[in-house]
């Protein structure tokens, strides 16, 4: 994936309950989404969850429950997600058991109030990149059938005084433009994950409304206890592996949002090119020579290596 120039994976990994994954034949189990993400942060990758709701086996509750536990538990976390919920389509097993009624679909009010608390406690580092499958509504048998959820959850949201934090919610693009003397400041959220303690540094307005730009740095565990020996097997290899990133931090993304400029144009109504990334580039630095990192290793997508 390296060698291709991948810098982000997206794994399928529906539900954290093994008992709903053995249900729908998913074909893998909780311990599988651990080793993937402990072994993806082990190279520095960027991971992107597909989470989907309502499936056969669960419940809106222990939807909620298994949502929670995505970002309280450090095996986790991912840095995006993307909220499926669960459809019927009539060319689908799942037709035929809605059919019997083995499986009632998650829809409506239901639907709508779970997604509402599920964006409510999405943290700040984390973006929801999507929150439905594409489908035609004239395709789905049962489910949610409404196009623009995400539009109806938001209002919800904001009639309640709430208000998603997730990246793409703050993002510039998605905010209104900030007022020329609005001040920006740099922030930190650190949270455990994988083995590895992950800074999210942002810049942002003091209320913290809208990003302008945002560094993902990781400080690995290099002597990481895992409990799975198979685990522990596949870790020590892909170390062995990148021996680039030996006793080094790793960036795993850097971005600033506005309208693409070339490497060598400035504007001054622009985001881009106003020396964002320099200012959190210096911040990952200091941060990793306090922690006695000897250098730091970026992960970067072929077009930006320019930069770096």
């Amino acid at each position: 994936l390296r060698e291709l120039g991948v810098t982000r994976a997206e794994l399928g990994v529906q539900a954290l309950d093994d008992k709903i994954l053995e249900l729908t034949k998913r074909g893998h189990t909780v311990e599988d989404t651990v080793r993937a993400t402990v072994l993806l942060k082990a190279a520095a990758f960027k991971t992107d969850y597909h989470i989907l709701p309502g499936q056969p086996g669960a419940t809106p509750e222990r939807d909620i429950e298994m949502f929670d536990q995505l970002f309280a538990d450090e095996r986790f976390c991912p840095d995006m997600i993307k909220l499926y919920p669960c459809v019927v389509l009539p060319t689908a097993e799942l037709a035929q058991w809605h059919a019997e009624g083995k499986y009632q679909a998650l829809e409506g009010e239901t639907l709508i109030e779970m997604m509402v608390r599920m964006q409510s406690v999405i943290p700040r580092y984390c973006r929801v990149s999507r929150l439905i499958r594409d489908f035609p509504s004239f395709e789905i048998s049962a489910g949610n059938k409404v196009t623009n959820l995400r539009d109806v959850i938001e209002v919800r949201m904001k009639e309640r005084g709430i208000h998603c934090r997730c990246l793409r919610c703050r993002e510039a693009g998605h905010r209104p433009p900030l007022a020329s003397d609005v001040k920006l400041v740099v922030f930190r959220d650190v949270y455990r994950n994988a083995y590895g303690t992950e800074y999210f540094l942002s810049v942002e307005d003091e209320q913290r409304t809208t990003v302008v730009s945002f560094l993902r740095l990781r400080l690995p565990d290099f002597d990481p206890v895992i409990e799975n020996a198979k685990t522990t097997k596949m870790f020590d290899e892909v170390q062995k592996e990148f021996p680039e990133l030996d006793n080094c931090a790793f960036i795993r993304e850097l971005h600033t949002y506005g309208q693409a400029l070339k490497l060598s144009e400035g504007r001054t109504d622009a985001v881009q090119h106003r020396g964002w990334g320099k200012v959190l580039m210096a911040e990952a630095e200091k941060i990793a020579k306090e922690h006695g990192y000897k250098g730091i290793a970026v992960i970067s997508g072929v077009g930006v290596r320019e930069y770096y």
